[in-house]
């Protein structure tokens, strides 16, 4: 209810302006956000590490191990494969789908001295320098 009265408050206002079309798309622009839910992107970095889509709410990831991980998603929960090796997920409840990232990615956890891993896509990556080699004389 109050959602709907903040709308044609806004409309009101777009209307005032002069470049309405303009503004008008960015409300639009707003409203689909607000009803497609939460994106998080997830990218995998390794020369063997990918994605698979086994099916609509399952993935596979191979992550190094001596077998593929099979990982599903609960219902509420949608997956795309962007890449190989970029996965994003969408849901309209946070906590679900903040729990499903944090379980993919504490399969393999970056390497700070490689980078290798899976990440989210905007996540700082804090390298480390590797130890020097004692040169033996």
């Amino acid at each position: 209810m109050y959602f709907c009265k903040l709308i044609k408050e806004k409309l009101l206002q777009f209307s005032k302006q002069k470049n309405f079309n303009s503004s008008f798309k960015k409300l639009a622009k707003v409203l689909t956000a607000c009803h497609s839910g939460f994106k998080r992107y997830l990218h995998i970095r390794g020369d063997i590490y990918d994605f698979q889509a086994a099916d609509p709410s399952s993935i596979n990831i191979n992550v190094g191990f001596s077998y593929i991980v099979n990982y599903r998603f609960c219902n509420v929960v949608a997956i795309n494969l962007l890449r190989k090796r970029v996965l994003r997920t969408q849901s309209k409840y946070l906590a679900t789908l903040a729990t499903s990232i944090a379980q993919i990615q504490n399969l393999r956890p970056t390497d700070p001295y490689r980078g290798l891993g899976i990440y989210r896509r905007y996540e700082k990556l804090i390298y480390k320098k590797r130890r020097k080699q004692k040169s033996s004389k």
